[in-house]
Order: structure tokens, then sequence, then C-alpha cells
């Protein structure tokens, strides 16, 4: 005797429950389903914004939960439809909060969750991971969308100082305001996005005469006119702002660049200075102004720059042409050194035990200081 085929009609097939949702037919083999297992077979996205009602021969309808067990096996075809659910759910601060509200303020949303929009304000955790602030739009409505949205809080008397951030190695959180560094002033905004215009207003320049540079972690970039920069990116840390102009006549020579620090300095004392090699590296300061009681009223200042400055300190310093008193008295501690071909005077005046350089606090400016403080005691000890 020959066995049975499991194509045989001897063999039974397995019976398939048939349901309508939505006008579209699905079928499932076995006859209990929940009411999550019905709208995944419809292929309906995001079950939890939605609501299944089942539909009765007379008319009437009952709302199914997504836990809710349907039985198929009785005879028929079941019907179902579709609505958007009532109730969306959210969260805020990782506390589940539900509403029946279709939009509510950022407000809003705050007192329901017992939180006062006196002291906090709202943010967004969109899915990508990106954040929108509410920080001054606590009155704007938001649409209170499905699946359940993410909301986190900040507080109002959070300020976040980006220079500070990129040094510790702190990625950059949405607060309620920022300090951001443009050459070597800081500025408080309360914008977490700035455009390159926006962001040279705060120091009365336009993008049609200064031009804009920010540097971050990857190194430094020029900032268009109309470029977003986001202050919570990560790496942000300070701008640099400088005039787009030419000068007629002579041109500073520029071997290598100041410290940004010591370049903003010099800018804002009106210095005029050329930096060149030749076997060292020296920063000319050009008609420098004395103090009264030398032979000249300005004169060429130079300043021998280490190659691990500022880590290693500046040292005495040079002038041109060759100071003298206008009483006579000597000068202790000259001597010749040749600079630029010229005949410098080297003036040997160094840091005491109780002064020595700090790298991180001392630069050109306190340098500097200190020269016109020996330039000045010079009439005093003798």
């Amino acid at each position: 005797m020959k066995p049975i085929s499991s194509e045989s009609p001897a063999a039974k097939k397995p019976r398939k429950f048939i349901a309508i949702v939505n006008e579209v037919e699905i079928s499932f083999q076995n006859p209990i389903q929940t009411g999550h297992e019905i709208l995944k077979e419809a292929e309906i996205k995001h079950p939890q914004c939605i609501d299944l009602y089942q539909l009765f021969p007379k008319g009437d309808f009952e709302r199914i939960s997504l836990d809710e067990k349907v039985d198929f096996s009785k005879s028929g075809v079941e019907k179902f439809i579709t609505k958007d659910a009532e109730f969306r759910n959210y969260t805020v601060d990782g506390q589940s909060e539900t509403t029946d509200q279709k939009k509510m303020t950022a407000n809003k949303i705050l007192k329901l969750a017992g939180i006062d929009p006196e002291h906090h304000f709202l943010i967004l955790v969109k899915n990508d991971g990106t954040k929108v602030s509410y920080a001054r739009k606590g009155d704007e409505e938001i649409k209170v969308a499905c699946p359940p949205m993410q909301f986190v809080t900040g507080k109002k008397d959070s300020i976040c100082d980006l220079e500070q951030c990129c040094h510790s190695g702190t990625i950059p959180v949405i607060s309620y305001r920022y300090i951001i560094k443009i050459n070597s002033e800081k500025y408080t905004v309360d914008e977490k996005e700035m455009t390159g215009r926006q962001i040279l207003a705060l120091i009365g320049q336009t993008p049609e005469s200064y031009y804009l540079r920010f540097k971050h972690k990857g190194g430094s970039s020029i900032v268009g006119a109309d470029e977003v920069i986001d202050f919570t990116a990560c790496g942000v840390e300070r701008f640099s702002a400088k005039a787009k102009n030419c000068t007629e006549g002579r041109v500073n020579q520029r071997d290598f660049s100041m410290p940004e620090e010591d370049a903003d300095f010099l800018k804002k004392q009106d210095l005029s200075w050329d930096s060149f090699s030749e076997g060292s590296r020296w920063l000319i300061l050009r008609d420098y102004v004395l103090p009264a009681g030398y032979n000249v009223e300005k004169c060429d200042v130079a300043v021998a720059i280490p190659a691990n400055y500022p880590v290693e300190q500046l040292d005495m310093f040079y002038m041109f042409p060759n100071l003298s008193r206008t009483d006579n008295q000597a000068i202790g501690a000259l001597s010749p050194q040749t600079i630029e071909g010229k005949q410098y005077q080297r003036w040997s005046r160094h840091r005491t035990a109780l002064n020595q350089w700090v790298p991180g606090e001392d630069n050109l400016a306190t340098h500097l200081e200190l020269m016109n403080h020996s330039l000045q005691e010079e009439f005093t000890k003798r």
C-alpha cells in the first residue's frame, strides 16, 4: 500500500480566518488575535497611534484595545475600522503623560507635567536625536504627534560657555543662554543658533567689511554671512573677526603669526608690528611710544619669540635706535644686538623668583607691562 502524500486530498488544509480592516481583507491561521496583531497584519504603522473598532451586523461597534483578544473562530467575516487615537502619549523627562488635545503650548506641557514654566523651558527631542528648544517660545503651540513625542526640560538659569566646554571636552547642551568669544571679548546670547551676520553684529560689524572665522576641534573655518552656527554642536570653541581692508604704502612683514590673544592685544593697542625669522624669530613693534626722559619719543622694540612660546617665556627687549637718558645718567645692563641688519640695544631685564612666567597667564601683554615698568623705573633707581 502506498503512503498518503501531503498533497493528497486526504490531507487537511489549514483553515484561514478572514477579517476586513478598512475594506482590506486580511487572514490568520490562529483564530485568536490581539488588537495589536490585527493592526500589524493590516500593515498599519504605529499601532499605538490608532484606535481599532470592531463593527457588528446591526451597526454597533466596539473599541478593541491593543492587548484585547478577538475570537475569529465564529462563523462569518469580522469587520474593523480604524481612527486616529483619541489620546496621545508623550514623555517629559522620562515620565509618561497622556492628552486628548492635538495641540498644546510648550508652557502647558510643562504645567501638565507639574513643572514650573517660570524656572524651566521645554526641549523637544526628535527621532533622529536633534533637539528643538522652546526657551523663549513658551506660548508657541506644538502639534502633539504620534508615535509618542519625547520632551526634556532645561533650567532658565543655565548658561553654557562654549570655550570652557571645548577646553574641558564637554559636549555643549541646550541652555537658556550661551557665552561665545569673539576675538578676546565674550558675549552672552539667547539663541542656540546664529548666522555669521548676526554674530558680526555683536561687535558692530557686517560681512561686507569683516570676515568671520570660527575655531573648532578640526581646525578653523570661514563662516558665511548666512551660514548658521549651532552653538550646541560638539567642538565649537571661539570666533575671530578681522577687517577686509587693505592699506597703501608700507606693508607689514609677517613671517609668522602671533597667538590669537597677542594679535588681539596688538590690534587693540593699535600697534604696528612685523614678524620675521633670521635664525631667531623676532617680533618688532614699530614706533613704540616711550616714557618721557629718553633721547627719542619713539623707537622700534624687538622681542625674541621662542619656538615653543607661550609655554616658554619671553625675556628681555631690544631697542632701535639706542636709548639714552636726557639727564646723561648711565643706563645699566645694556649690550649691542644685530637684528634685521641694524644694531639694536639689548636691555637685560629678567623675571625674578617672585614673578615667574606662568603659561596660560603670561603673554606679550604682560611682558610689555614689565618692559614699561623697567623703562619708568630707570629714573627712580638712579
